[in-house]
């Protein structure tokens, strides 16, 4: 049984132990709640907050609880023999979500989601199995540019000793990312993955939304082509002592041409995971580099071409800008066509206007003092997000 703690949940201190029980805390999953995820990857007990009492009942009921071995409590009553061992149950899991994986073609996002949940729960790499395109496999990225060693020698030209590599980001084995890094470049904008004790191994899909794992909730991005970028054998917290590897923030917004936005998706059980927002669906380029150890990812420019709108914003970047903020809850109204109209004729003119929908995206507005006004908008991209609009035409009654 998998016990995932939010980010800011109370500590299980006096929960009692059982060897059927891992506790898992989400760094990047805020909030003070905690969900219980059977081995099967069904969420069997969910909280708003910890209540360690209701928790020891249920898994007591479940014979994951602390009861001796031979005299396990389950509802009240006391029985002798043990219940299958719930490693038997992890083992056999593991089995049915390969076979899964293997005779489906996984073609749905939703489908892609509940496998990667339930073998990252199980302890596998599902997201090999369930159909992400490696970084050295066939799919929509262009071969890859040769890999760029920068690793010092041992001494410099003159034969003077040279500095040793910095010390590790954890003193524990394994991959940790201490830095994510973005730039722009003539033609293309970059975003570099940092780690620290080794290289994971990587994969990116490219994909209609961005979930969390595990919860599965959409990630907040900014753009219309989005990729997903999960590192296997990776984490930026430092165990035991929960220290963060990564100081840096868990989303940056460059807004470059067509690099929009870096998002954390995930840290779980050796799973970091990522969601980049694009301008456009253009190409993608993946490197490596070491010394330190670096993942790269390039995104070539795409031309959007003049932007259409003329109110509320009038550029690119500002309209992706405006998209991320609704995209995290911001001014929800901004999708609404007939609430655009009626803001902006409340800007232009006094009194309350009458605004009169004549198509999906054309308007009639008749203001106090009688004047008239044709509006068009539209949607500039193909994924959700506000509505500007794009011509206006006055006149009077």
């Amino acid at each position: 049984m998998h016990l995932l703690l939010d980010r800011d949940a109370d500590p299980l201190g006096t929960l009692p132990p059982s060897p059927f029980v891992s506790i898992h805390r989400l760094t990047s999953s805020p909030g003070r709640g905690l969900i219980a995820v059977r081995p099967d990857g069904y969420i069997g007990f969910r909280g708003q907050t910890v209540e360690i009492g209701q928790l020891a009942t249920w898994l007591g009921w479940l014979g994951a609880g602390a009861a001796p071995a031979g005299d396990v409590v389950t509802n009240g009553a006391r029985v002798r023999d043990l219940p299958p061992d719930p490693r038997d149950r992890f083992r056999k899991s593991k089995k049915r979500i390969i076979q899964s994986c293997l005779r489906k073609r996984v073609s749905a996002m939703s489908t892609l989601m509940r496998c990667t949940v339930l073998a990252s729960v199980a302890g596998l790499i599902g997201l090999a199995g369930c159909g992400t395109v490696s970084a050295n496999s066939p799919g929509e990225a262009k071969t890859p540019t040769p890999t760029a060693s920068t690793t010092p020698p041992a001494t410099s030209p003159s034969g003077t000793a040279m500095p040793r590599p910095a010390p590790p980001a954890c003193p524990q084995s394994g991959s940790y990312l201490t830095a994510i890094k973005v730039g722009q470049h003539a033609g293309y904008d970059r975003v570099v993955f940092q780690f620290s004790g080794g290289r994971p191994a990587y994969g990116i899909d490219r994909v209609g939304t961005v979930y969390a794992d595990p919860k599965g909730t959409p990630v907040a991005l900014a753009g219309q082509s989005f990729l997903r970028v999960v590192f296997r054998g990776a984490t930026a917290v430092c165990q035991p002592s929960l220290a963060k590897t990564y100081a840096g923030p868990s989303t940056l917004t460059p807004f470059y041409p067509e690099l929009l936005a870096v998002s954390a998706a995930g840290d779980f059980e050796g799973y970091l995971s990522f969601g980049i927002g694009l301008a456009a669906r253009g190409a993608y380029h993946l490197s490596t580099m070491t010394g330190p150890y670096r993942v790269v990812i390039d995104v070539d420019h795409v031309a959007l071409g003049a932007f259409p709108g003329i109110w509320p914003v009038t550029s690119w970047p500002r309209y992706w800008e405006l998209q991320y903020s609704w995209n995290n809850g911001h001014q929800p109204w901004q999708a609404d066509p007939a609430m655009v109209v009626q803001a902006w004729a409340r800007s232009r003119w006094n009194g309350t206007p009458v605004v009169r929908q004549v198509d999906a995206n054309t308007f009639k507005v008749t203001g106090a003092g009688g004047q008239v006004a044709t509006v068009t908008g539209a949607r500039p991209v193909t994924a959700p997000g506000p509505w500007v609009i794009t011509t206006t035409t006055t006149g009077s009654a």
